[in-house]
């Protein structure tokens, strides 16, 4: 994925989660450290279900509760209405019957109160948990990223070649590069330019002020950031698309 211009804001709240640079280490540590946070993600993942079957609980426990107080007030409504009957007095009757529908509408609404409670108290929890989740997420995409670099060099080159293919008609195009990573490009500096179908006057710049992993192709109509940073950026805004989807989902079928 190529990221060529700024996400639309998200409705759900969250924090400024920032990506940190890439920093080429031991594959073995990285492989270990990556192992940890899948579980810590599955973690999370399980404290998130068991968050909502106890939402759910308490949700059939609160109707269950309203569905007995119901009946509890037609019986007693009933009760009223025989002793109303029996004594003769109709003003004791739509006395009683109004003190009890009284009580009832008290125990909807403190009811009520329970769920609306027990709600906003589900949703700010699983929104905590959702950024939590989406931080180990991305620390995971980090070390699956790095170790793939340090194991396999043309990764990279598949990054840059792709961003190529984005502006391929363009009659010039420059690529600027890391210097770890000018040998690789100029090596395979024939085939990129089959990309363009050798109309493009394809340039590789080797630029020291660039970091490992970083890459911009400059073409006389714009620049794209084909950076492996970035493309962590935009997987970054596609989990927090998809967790407030989810959110939806959630908040509709409530």
């Amino acid at each position: 994925m190529i990221l060529l211009s700024n996400q639309d804001k998200l409705s759900l709240p969250r924090k400024k989660i920032q990506i940190k640079p890439i920093i080429y280490s031991n594959n073995t540590e990285a492989n270990n450290e990556s192992v940890q946070e899948q579980n810590e993600l599955q973690r999370k993942r399980e404290e998130i279900a068991a968050l909502e079957k106890e939402a759910q609980d308490k949700l059939e426990q609160t109707r269950r509760e309203i569905a007995k107080q119901k009946e509890d007030w037609e019986r007693e409504r009933a009760q009223y209405v025989q002793q109303a009957q029996q004594e003769g007095y109709q003003q004791g009757f739509q006395q009683g019957e109004q003190d009890s529908l009284n009580q009832y509408q008290s125990l909807i609404d403190k009811a009520n109160g329970l769920i609306e409670l027990a709600n906003q108290d589900y949703y700010q929890t699983l929104a905590q948990m959702d950024e939590q989740i989406i931080q180990i997420a991305m620390a995971v995409a980090e070390k699956v990223v790095n170790i793939t670099l340090d194991e396999n060099k043309e990764s990279f080159y598949h990054l840059v070649k792709k961003a190529i293919e984005q502006v391929k008609e363009q009659p010039k195009i420059k690529v600027y590069v890391h210097p770890d990573h000018y040998q690789l490009l100029l090596d395979n500096k024939d085939e990129l330019q089959t990309i363009t179908y050798n109309q493009a006057d394809l340039l590789i710049f080797n630029d020291s002020g660039l970091a490992q992993g970083q890459a911009f192709i400059e073409t006389p109509y714009g620049k794209i950031d084909a950076s492996v940073e970035t493309q962590l950026e935009e997987v970054r805004n596609r989990l927090f698309e998809l967790v407030e989807e989810i959110s939806r989902g959630n908040s509709n079928n409530t």
